[in-house]
This record gives structure tokens, C-alpha cells and sequence, in this order.
């Protein structure tokens, strides 16, 4: 019976499908999820997103729109505007925002929209830092990328992360390797009116800032790594940009390696 479960909540992005109705995005869903059987049989699907949909923010009185991508300073946004609409958090993720699932964010002409993105092979390595070798071996955590079998493990290198991550394709990847303009574009336009960048992220945040009464940036989450070009060799920079070619030349980066 739980395994059925299981398979439905198990799409890209985590969008959770549970008897045919679709549970709410966000807080709401979470909460929803730590509520049911699920954590109890299956306790290391708490760290599988299983019960989030992609979803935007809205902060109504500032007529903010904000579409977070992961492993794009995220939780420090997050922290920014949970603090400009006054809402108390210990962790940023767990704000209770107002949310709007990416595959219904209505027509906000008056909501000033937007994003950060970050070079693909960059975010590739911060992934990797994070997830696998602080997580997982570091801290011992439960796998993050469990449901892919063996493809993900503990003491895997950067080069097998990178192999195993070009061999899935956007429609099962993780959200946290899936390309960024799965979150930023429908049918083929973006669905934000400025698209930040991570590599410039204190003079793009200053432009968001003039936007609405918010503050500064907090700093969360980092995760300590090399500089991204010198993770790669050539062949395997060049793996990682076929897999996320779209990213690439939508959000105009290029190849910075050897």
C-alpha cells in the first residue's frame, strides 16, 4: 500500500499526488505530509521534498513575486522576505508565505516578479558540497537522492556525481539538479520580470530592494568548495553543458573551465 504512495509523490520538482487530489503547495503540504503514514513507514522521504510542489512566493503588500530556484541562495532570500512581511520563522524555509503553484502563478501586472539563477556547472558543485559530501558522508544524513538507487552514494566522486546527474533527464531530476528554467520559463517565456544572477547577487538584490520596502540579504547555507572551473576537466565541464544547455543560453553563461 505504501509504495504506490511513494511512486506518486516522486516527480521532478516534488510535485505529490496522493488518491488522485493534489495537496497543497508549501507549509501547508508539509505539514500535511509529517501528518501522514508516509514519514512513519518511510521515514527518509522527509528528505525527499516528496510532499512540496514547485510553488512562487507572494508577498501581497510589498507586490512581490518571487520564484525561488534551488541552490540559488534560496534561504537567504527566503529570510529577506519572511522578515519584510513580518513573519516569524526558525528555519526560512518553514515561513508561513503565501504561495501559488509555478503551473498557476496568474497574471500579476502590478507584482513586481523575479528570480536569481546561477551558472550551471557552479551550481552542479555547490549541489554536490552540500548534498553529498557534507550530507551524506560528512554528517551521515539519510541519502537525499535515495529513490535513484544506486546511481548516488556517499563517497562518489564529483566526476560519477556530474555522470549520474547528465543521465537524468528534467522530467525525474531532483529539484535540486533539475535545470533552472524549469522553474522560470512556461511555454517558452519566463514567467518573471528580472532574473538575478548569483555571481552578482548583492547589486541584483539592491535593484529587488528598490522595488519594495525590503532589507538586506542575509548570508545562509553556504557550502564550502572549490571555485566551480576547478572541479572540472574539460571532458566532464563539457558533459555538464550538454546537460544543461538550455540554462546556458537562456540565462546567457558560458563555459568557464581550463
Amino acid at each position: 500500500m505504501i509504495w504506490p504512495m511513494v511512486q506518486a509523490a516522486l516527480q521532478c520538482g516534488g510535485m505529490a499526488s496522493f488518491s488522485g487530489k493534489l495537496k497543497p503547495a508549501g507549509r501547508a503540504a508539509r505539514l500535511w505530509f509529517m501528518r501522514s503514514p508516509l514519514p512513519r513507514y518511510v521515514p527518509f522521504l522527509a528528505y525527499s521534498y516528496a510532499w512540496e510542489r514547485p510553488s512562487a512566493i507572494l508577498l501581497p503588500a510589498q507586490k512581490l513575486l518571487y520564484v525561488p530556484v534551488p541552490k540559488v541562495a534560496n534561504r537567504s532570500i527566503k529570510a529577506a522576505l519572511a522578515d519584510a512581511a513580518g513573519l516569524p520563522y526558525t528555519d526560512p524555509h518553514e515561513a508561513a508565505f503565501q504561495t501559488v503553484p509555478l503551473t498557476a502563478v496568474p497574471d500579476l501586472t502590478d507584482y513586481f516578479r523575479f528570480t536569481f539563477v546561477r551558472h550551471p556547472l557552479d551550481r552542479l558543485v555547490s549541489c554536490y558540497a552540500q548534498k553529498i559530501v557534507l550530507y551524506a558522508r560528512q554528517l551521515q544524513m539519510p541519502l537525499l537522492f535515495w529513490r535513484y538507487g544506486r546511481r548516488f552514494w556517499p563517497e562518489m566522486s564529483f566526476a560519477e556525481f556530474v555522470t549520474a546527474v547528465a543521465a537524468i533527464p528534467d522530467g525525474r531530476a531532483d529539484r535540486h539538479f533539475c535545470s533552472q528554467h524549469t522553474f522560470v520559463y512556461r511555454q517558452g517565456a519566463p514567467i518573471v520580470d528580472f532574473v538575478g544572477r548569483f555571481e552578482q547577487l548583492a547589486q541584483d538584490w539592491e535593484f529587488v530592494r528598490q522595488q519594495a520596502n525590503i532589507g538586506p540579504l542575509p548570508h545562509f547555507n553556504p557550502s564550502p568548495h572549490k571555485p566551480f572551473a576547478e572541479m572540472y576537466t574539460p571532458a566532464l565541464a563539457q558533459l555538464a553543458v550538454a546537460r544543461y544547455r538550455q540554462d546556458m543560453a537562456l540565462f546567457g553563461y558560458e563555459v568557464e573551465v581550463g
